[in-house]
């Protein structure tokens, strides 16, 4: 299971990098797309992709999504952070503004400046009831700090993310395997 998850991952990161390079400058963050069936997990991974001036030594992202349709599960560390021995804190909450909204707040931070990478992998779990062809929007917000203490922080620029309720999950093949 992990290891299909890795490879989406991968491919998706790739595809996340492929298609933001050259479209901006500036520090970015994006926020990874997956699909999957009622009541099956997802796993979203948070993309950073700081400026060359940029040394954040510390990350917010804030995800917002609706509590009906999708749960978070938890968070890990991605190589990013790892790379720097960093750490990783979550905490949920309810959205302030909307009641029907969970607002998932993530901090990474390091001693050292945060590379471009994986910041962190998510995973969700699409509620039963969610209907299906629902398209899950993750709304987010994020920004960095040179500091660990998030003062002085600057927004990064943001590509939200989704999750897409759909009849069967992706399947994955080997490509050698079938040929």
């Amino acid at each position: 299971m992990w290891a299909i998850w890795l490879i989406g991952t991968v491919i998706s990161s790739l595809l996340t990098f492929g298609s933001t390079a050259g479209q901006s400058t500036g520090s970015h963050l994006s926020v990874g797309t997956d699909k999957s069936p009622p009541g099956e997990q997802v796993f979203i991974a948070l993309n950073l992709v700081p400026a060359p001036e940029d040394e954040f030594r510390a990350v917010r992202v804030e995800i917002r999504f609706p509590k009906n349709l999708l749960s978070f599960e938890e968070a890990k560390k991605g190589a990013a952070l790892v790379a720097v021995g960093g750490e990783l804190l979550t905490t949920q909450g309810e959205n302030k503004q909307d009641s029907a909204q969970t607002t998932l707040s993530i901090q990474g931070k390091s001693d050292q400046p945060i590379a471009a990478g994986v910041l962190a992998y998510l995973t969700f779990k699409v509620s039963s009831q969610a209907p299906l062809g629902e398209k899950i929007a993750l709304k987010t917000l994020a920004d960095g700090s040179l500091q660990q203490d998030l003062a002085d922080t600057k927004p990064l620029k943001v590509l939200d993310g989704s999750v897409e309720v759909v009849d069967q999950p992706r399947m994955f093949a080997c490509f050698f395997y079938m040929h």
